[in-house]
């Protein structure tokens, strides 16, 4: 009997990862083909810009179209809609009865797979042949293979292959705040430019500020971008990065307190003893929901800048420390102590910019201490304490 491997994926955008999966499969297991079947419908994802059909289909297409013993599918396509493994697997047992069928997973997804759909039918019409990673332990790994095999009497087998540090989330990142992206086929990469597949829109971020923020704040978060591109080019950050966190950093500065609230409630957010007396708070965490949801921005050191632009914390990240001073030394802020210095400071040590703004900010809350988040003060103590240990180092 033939024997057929089915890599099935999202592929937004298909990587060198998911083609040394392909490959492993086909050598380990001695597989006559491989087919590689984009997702129609793979639901929604958090902070995801999710291509269309015809895009990720035509990426994969390029990215397979040097290897014979790879073939394409548009049977999720075809069927339309959200698609289970167990009904697919069907269709394929139709198509290809002289075969036997290798479904190719992943080690996270064997750990769920008893939430699958008919789990027990799937593994009636497919051999499972699933990827080890170098996050999963390999005897964890094999003793789940053992039980599940026990358990619904299935042919389950590990598929070593490569560890490459990338995902199609890092992939899109990169494209997003204009990065050359690694591991991703030349194909690819030429296609996803020329069609600006994983681009920010700027004017629909713009556009959505103007309507949400009154124009003072708007003004302030132009200056505040401004600030942000400036120091990041001191510091051999990402400019355009830096810019787009410095622009949308109060994204949610206007919103009613209420409805701050009910966001992060119904989401799930964290609310510490400060943001629950002071709602005010509440902004930095409530504008990366937004950035994830609407504009479907999912980087995490870009959300950590905004989650942290107000309070700050220890050991920040260059873009962090970047948006943390940027919002507080931009030119429309009102005369603030010692602000004209801290201007020139942040582009000579921006470890000690970050201990002197929290230094200032500290110091204006102290009037009412329930308002000063935690944070703040860690801020302040950790980047204080690098400061006295780069003195005594000098």
């Amino acid at each position: 009997m033939k024997k057929i491997g089915i890599m099935g994926g999202t592929f937004n955008p298909i990587h060198l990862g998911h083609i040394e999966l392909g490959k492993c499969a086909y050598e380990q297991y001695n597989l006559d083909k491989v087919i590689y079947m984009p997702a129609f419908s793979p639901g929604h994802r958090i902070g995801e810009n999710i291509s269309s059909f015809e895009h990720r289909a035509n990426m994969v297409k390029l990215a397979i179209k040097d290897y014979p013993y790879f073939e394409f599918s548009d049977l999720e396509y075809q069927r339309g809609g959200y698609t289970y493994t167990v009904d697919t697997l069907r269709i394929l047992q139709e198509i290809y009865r002289d075969a036997e069928i290798y479904f190719i997973i992943g080690a996270d997804s064997l750990f769920n797979f008893h939430t699958w759909k008919e789990p027990e039918n799937i593994v009636k019409m497919a051999h499972l042949l699933v990827s080890t990673r170098d996050d999963v332990d390999y005897d964890e790994l094999t003793d789940k293979i053992e039980e599940l095999s026990d358990t619904y009497n299935a042919s389950i087998m590990p598929l070593r292959s490569i560890n490459m540090p990338i995902s199609s989330t890092m992939i899109r990142n990169a494209f997003a705040f204009n990065e050359e992206p690694d591991y991703i086929d030349e194909n690819v990469r030429q296609y996803a430019h020329l069609h600006k597949l994983y681009s920010i829109d700027i004017r629909a971020i713009d556009e959505y500020l103007q309507e949400h923020l009154d124009k003072k704040r708007y003004e302030h978060s132009i200056s505040v971008a401004f600030i942000a591109k400036a120091l990041a080019k001191h510091y051999g950050a990402n400019d355009f990065k830096a810019y787009l966190a410095g622009l949308v950093h109060d994204i949610a500065k206007c919103m009613p307190d209420d409805e701050k609230l009910k966001i992060c409630h119904e989401n799930g957010i964290e609310i510490s003893k400060a943001e629950l007396n002071f709602k005010e708070l509440l902004h930095p965490k409530v504008g990366a929901y937004i950035c994830r949801e609407i504009f479907g921005i999912n980087d995490k050191d870009f959300l950590n800048a905004i989650i942290y632009h107000t309070t700050g914390r220890a050991n920040m990240s260059l873009l962090e420390k970047i948006i943390y001073i940027a919002d507080y030394i931009e030119p429309s802020r009102k005369p603030l102590p010692n602000i004209e210095r801290l201007r020139e400071l942040a582009y000579e040590d921006i470890d000690k910019t970050v201990y002197q703004v929290s230094e200032n900010i500290i110091k204006y809350l102290e009037a009412n201490t329930d308002n000063i988040d935690e944070a703040s003060y860690q801020t302040r103590d950790y980047y204080k304490q690098l400061f006295k240990e780069t003195e005594e180092l000098q």
